[in-house]
């Protein structure tokens, strides 16, 4: 059975990456991964929406670099994107917080999704 016990097939590890695209340890990631100053790039308050971009340094199918999420009210975050590297998380952070400025409040996440693919 292919991938079971005794397999001879192996599973490659995510490459992590630090801020600035640099490859890093699983170790030297965790210490990184656990420091929220580190990890956090932008944060901005637009009316009750929260828009927040973080630093996640998986480099792989399945993994992020950042993410850029938001959060309305009291409710959960959500990811709106994930760019794959600082400059462009930067930059979709900022568009991100210009949507959300200019959008009316309901139906905000299929808003701002619909302008980032645009």
């Amino acid at each position: 059975m292919p991938g079971g016990l005794g397999s001879s097939v192996s599973v490659p590890l995510m490459t992590k990456r630090d801020r600035d695209g640099n490859e890093v340890t699983l170790l030297q990631w965790s210490d990184l991964w656990a420091d929220m100053s580190y990890r956090l790039l932008s944060e901005d308050l637009v009316r009750d929406v929260r828009v927040r971009t973080m630093w996640e340094g998986v480099d792989d199918l399945g993994g992020a670099m950042f993410c850029v999420g938001v959060q309305q009210g009291t409710g959960a975050f959500v990811t709106v994107a994930e760019p794959a590297t600082q400059e462009s998380a930067q930059q979709t952070h900022a568009r991100v917080v210009t949507i959300v400025a200019d959008a009316d409040s309901t139906d905000l996440l299929r808003h701002i999704t619909a302008q980032l693919v645009a």
